[in-house]
């Protein structure tokens, strides 16, 4: 899980959307970064800041927060 959790990062700094908009916009690009990906990745500090703020939103929207 947690790849994918810093594959949807990435995708939310690329596109500059919220973990939401991936779900909702990008689903099948991210299926294909999980699935394709062999290699492991080392996050950049502001990609880190990204996956940190995309937990967040992750822990908010499950329990009911402001999205």
């Amino acid at each position: 899980m947690g790849a994918a959790v810093g594959y949807a990062a990435s995708l939310c700094t690329e596109y500059k959307a919220s973990p939401r908009d991936i779900y909702n916009n990008y689903p099948e690009e991210l299926k294909d970064l999980i699935i394709n990906s062999s290699r492991i990745e080392y996050l950049k500090q502001e990609e880190l800041l990204t996956f940190l703020i995309f937990c967040l939103q992750l822990i908010l929207i499950k329990k009911g927060g402001f999205f």
